[in-house]
């Protein structure tokens, strides 16, 4: 309760709401425009191709294997029921890149907070030194 209604608290949850927007920006606004495959569907089976080859060679881990079959089939879903793959930077890899490049921010606010709540608990007494 005591970290929540602090000002700071607020200041850098502006701070980070700021900064996913202004990467989203930043990607929106630069990023070129995605071209749309006429031939999207000779691509996903020479993918598949490629793929089920390389399911075939690997032989010890497993999750690679599995990630192989589970691409395998959601290209395989798209060639039946005619869907076509997202073209450019999609919602969900946006959120992927920003939580992997906001992470460090976040462990610095995190420290910064913590610093700052247990110095406030010794300066009013709340925590006895025991040194």
């Amino acid at each position: 309760m005591k970290i929540y209604r602090k000002n700071a608290t607020k200041i850098m949850l502006a701070m980070l709401i700021g900064l996913i927007l202004a990467a989203g920006c930043v990607i929106k606004f630069n990023q070129p425009a995605a071209k749309a495959n006429p031939h999207w569907k000779q691509s996903l089976i020479q993918q598949n191709q490629m793929m089920e080859k390389e399911l075939q060679k690997e032989k010890g881990d497993k999750s690679v294997r599995d990630q192989l079959k589970k691409t395998i089939a959601i290209n395989q879903y798209r060639v039946d029921h005619n869907i076509k793959p997202a073209q450019g930077e999609t919602l969900w890899g946006f959120v992927e890149d920003v939580a992997n490049n906001l992470e460090l921010v976040i462990v610095i606010f995190t420290i910064i907070v913590v610093a700052t709540s247990i110095a406030g608990e010794f300066d009013s007494g709340t925590i006895k030194n025991c040194f």
